[in-house]
């Protein structure tokens, strides 16, 4: 299950992301659609804990992404 809760990324003073909100529950099937620049990479980079959101938090099945690598190890 992937829970992102209220999520925003700054990138030098600019909202990249705002506000985000999203559950996906465990076994779905997910798509991640929007014109060029709308956010998409910069979503997956936080979803994989590339990058940490400004505000918010990511969990997947119930922990945090930053910074975690049994949870890292999860993602492929």
């Amino acid at each position: 299950m992937i829970d992102i809760k209220n999520v925003s990324k700054k990138i030098d003073d600019k909202y990249i992301l705002k506000n985000i909100d999203l559950h996906v529950n465990k076994g779905s099937i997910f798509g991640i659609i929007g014109e060029n620049g709308a956010g998409k990479t910069t979503l997956i980079k936080c979803l994989t804990g590339i990058y940490r959101a400004n505000e918010g938090s990511i969990l997947i099945d119930g922990e945090e992404v930053f910074d975690n690598a049994k949870i890292k190890q999860k993602i492929g």
